[in-house]
C-alpha cells in the first residue's frame, strides 16, 4: 500500500507523528513525497531545516524490498503490520542502520559510502556488519543450512539489530 511507504519513511527519520498530517492532505505516495516544496513540507509539520533535509533524503532513496520471498500476499501485508506496529520490540529502521553504519540517523551529507547489503553463506544466519564500510552481511541458505523459521529468523535478526553497542554498554 501506498501510504505505508509514506509512514515507512517517516518512521525512519523519528517523525511518525506527522503521519496523521499527510494522509490528511491526501500525500499518500513516495512520488508525491518527492515534489513537495519547503513551504509544504513545513505546512506539514517539518518545520526545520533539518527534518525536511532528512525527510528529502530519505524519500529520495527509499526502496521497497522484501527481506524474505513471502508464499501468499496477506502474510507480507501482516509482517508489515508486525514491524510498523512495533510488536518486534525495539527493532526499527534506526536501529538496523545503527548496526550496519554506526549511526542511526543518515548525516546530513550523506554517507561517504553508502550502505550496503551482501548476502553471502555462513554457517548461521545471525547477522553481521562491518560499520567500517557501511555493510551489512546476511546469510544465504542452501542444501545444508536451510532458512530457519520465520519466527527464529527474525528473533536472530532482532538479537542483532537491538545490541549494536560494540560491547562499551
Amino acid at each position: 500500500m501506498a501510504d505505508d511507504a509514506v509512514r515507512s519513511v517517516l518512521h525512519s527519520i523519528g517523525l511518525h507523528s506527522l503521519y496523521q498530517n499527510f494522509m490528511s492532505q491526501k500525500i499518500d505516495s513516495i512520488e508525491i513525497c518527492k515534489s513537495l516544496e519547503d513551504n509544504q513540507l513545513t505546512n506539514l509539520g517539518l518545520v526545520t531545516i533539518g527534518e525536511r533535509i532528512k525527510f528529502k533524503n530519505a524519500v529520495q532513496h527509499w526502496q521497497s524490498m522484501p527481506i524474505m520471498p513471502m508464499a501468499e500476499s496477506d502474510t507480507a501485508a501482516s509482517g508489515s503490520r508486525i514491524s510498523t506496529g512495533g510488536r518486534r520490540g525495539a527493532v526499527n529502521l534506526g536501529s538496523i542502520l545503527r548496526f550496519a553504519t554506526g549511526t542511526e540517523e543518515e548525516p546530513a551529507l550523506g554517507f561517504a559510502l553508502q550502505p550496503s547489503i551482501q548476502f553471502m553463506e555462513s554457517a548461521n544466519f545471525l547477522p553481521t556488519a562491518n560499520t567500517c564500510i557501511n555493510r551489512m552481511n546476511l546469510s544465504l541458505p542452501d542444501e545444508s543450512n536451510p532458512l530457519p523459521l520465520q519466527e527464529e529468523l527474525f528473533n536472530l535478526f532482532d538479537l542483532a539489530f537491538c545490541n549494536t553497542f560494540f560491547g562499551l554498554e
